[in-house]
């Protein structure tokens, strides 16, 4: 395993602990549709959360450093074939985990409802 998808893992399990700490259960880690990825899946009173984790050495990037149209389109095309396919009927939110430093020494920076998914119009 290269060393950025080791520290992504050693971040996503961070934050799966802190997640379980704050009472939410984790359904999904890494769920896969075709070319689409959910870092992580939890949920918690009434509400399923679609986490992507961004795990870096040193702080300083923001969440419109990570998070830019094409990358919400992706998390909200994978969360959607998500509540498809298992018939979800919880309200969906979709969060943003940073996690920044090592392992003798990090921080997490949560962001709960960190976007909307854009609504389709039609006319």
């Amino acid at each position: 395993m290269a060393e950025h998808n080791r520290i992504g893992a050693w971040g996503e399990d961070r934050v799966c602990e802190y997640l379980v700490a704050e009472g939410y259960a984790i359904t999904e880690r890494n769920w896969r549709m075709n070319h689409l990825e959910l870092d992580i899946v939890a949920e918690k009173d009434g509400w399923i959360a679609f986490v992507e984790v961004k795990t870096r050495r040193n702080e300083g990037e923001k969440l419109s450093d990570v998070i830019n149209p094409r990358k919400i389109a992706r998390i909200v095309s994978a969360a959607n074939g998500y509540i498809t396919s298992h018939a979800i009927e919880l309200k969906p939110r979709f969060d943003v985990a940073f996690v920044f430093g090592t392992p003798s020494d990090f921080r997490i920076e949560y962001i709960p409802d960190a976007f909307f998914p854009r609504l389709r119009t039609y006319r």
